[in-house]
């Protein structure tokens, strides 16, 4: 068997991973029931919790940027 080197990987920008709980039971939840664009700039995610059956909504705002804030100089 060979073995293989382990290199970790770098990226410019770590953006963190939060899940949302349960409010009822705390239970982790990984995916949305549904997901809604509603605006450009809004998002809504409806769960429902597997351990217990509660189901809620969130919604997520995002910032809208310039398209020059993506470009990237290659000089």
């Amino acid at each position: 068997m060979k073995a293989f080197a382990a290199a970790r990987a770098t990226r410019p920008y770590l953006r963190p991973v939060v899940r949302p709980s349960c409010p009822h039971c705390n239970d982790v939840l990984f995916a949305a029931t549904v997901s809604v664009h509603v605006h450009d700039t809004e998002i809504r995610h409806w769960w429902s919790c597997e351990t217990c059956g509660h189901q809620f909504m969130t919604t997520a705002s995002m910032v809208r940027r310039p398209a020059s804030a993506f470009e990237v100089s290659l000089s």
